[in-house]
């Protein structure tokens, strides 16, 4: 382990570099954790507003029901509660569809800065043991 140490010492431009570019990779990272964060917060609010508007319709409905304003008669009473039912079942999909949109799994956070920092420790460690850059990178690495 002290030869790699000694060598990345000898070059510090190489150790600048690749902190910028684990950096970079952060970056990205972050980025893609906060667009998921607020695609799932903009789904969930839309299954909220659906749920309310909902739940909004179908107090209409039992309003006008109860008040005899809707006529239950045997010929236009099916009709008249079928309608308000699809008028109310519309949103409630709406609904149920945007709740799905925000329950959807999330990758991994950060998962490709985990995987990069996991094989950088490997060769570190393959280097340190004897092996060549090029001979510990043909091994597989062991996947967690």
């Amino acid at each position: 382990m002290l030869f790699p140490t000694l060598r990345l010492l000898g070059q510090p431009q190489w150790l600048a570099e690749h902190l910028q570019l684990y950096a970079a990779l952060g970056h990205v990272e972050a980025a893609l954790a906060w667009r998921t964060l607020v695609a799932r917060a903009a789904w969930a609010f839309a299954a909220l507003g659906a749920a309310v508007v909902t739940f909004n319709l179908v107090g209409m409905a039992g309003l006008l029901i109860a008040s005899g304003v809707v006529d239950l008669a045997p010929g236009r009473g099916p009709f008249a509660m079928g309608m308000m039912a699809l008028v109310a079942a519309l949103p409630a999909l709406g609904a149920a569809g945007a709740w799905h949109m925000a329950r959807r799994p999330m990758p991994p956070w950060f998962s490709h800065l985990r995987a990069q920092a996991a094989e950088d420790w490997r060769l570190w460690q393959a280097q340190g043991a004897g092996q060549t850059p090029e001979a510990a990178a043909q091994v597989p690495a062991v996947s967690t």
